[in-house]
């Protein structure tokens, strides 16, 4: 789910994500499942955009991972 706010010159957009994520081991018969969520927002500042998000599942414990970008728009 994605919102975007309403603010005057930027663009914000918050999103979570909430996921079953299943696995399938090669040569090994059967899967497993496990509970996973992305909580994170795109912002627009005209040209220039930065992301940022948390991704975590539940593996045996607690996993998480962060990730960061930034994008340039260029015309043609």
């Amino acid at each position: 789910m994605a919102v975007s706010v309403p603010t005057p010159g930027i663009s914000i957009e918050p999103y979570l994500s909430i996921t079953n994520r299943w696995y399938k081991a090669s040569g090994i018969s059967g899967t497993t499942s496990n509970l996973g969520w992305t909580l994170g927002a795109n912002a627009n500042f005209g040209m220039f955009g930065v992301h940022l998000a948390y991704d975590s599942e539940n593996y045996g414990g607690l996993i998480g991972t962060v990730g960061t970008s930034a994008s340039v728009r260029t015309s043609r």
